[in-house]
């Protein structure tokens, strides 16, 4: 009895077993119970620096979900403008580096 249940056990024949039954068994306990530092992995996941073609992309879908928001207060009848995405995307892209 074991928890107030029977407990069954039966043998099971070599060939029935999984390939895959104990694997890993082999590994130092180390390995298996080192805590994962999800805080440093994720910061540094989050922190790299990003390439051109993935901030384009990001700024037209800010820039389009703007636009959608703006429209939006418009068909409410709410007059409200503010500067958004879409002028620091034309300032930063007007912006030219001379190099002499």
């Amino acid at each position: 009895m074991m928890f107030g249940r029977t407990l069954v056990a039966k043998r099971i024949p070599r060939e029935k077993l999984s390939k895959n039954m104990f694997l890993g068994w082999n590994q130092p306990i180390e390995k298996l119970t080192k805590a994962i530092d999800t805080r440093k992995s994720e910061r540094i996941k989050r922190k790299r620096e990003r390439t051109n073609a993935e901030y384009e992309t990001r700024m037209k879908n800010l820039i389009k979900k703007e636009k959608r928001l703006k429209s939006s207060l418009k068909k409410h009848g709410v007059d409200y403008d503010f500067d958004g995405y879409e002028d620091q995307y034309n300032a930063r892209k007007s912006t030219k580096i001379v190099f002499e």
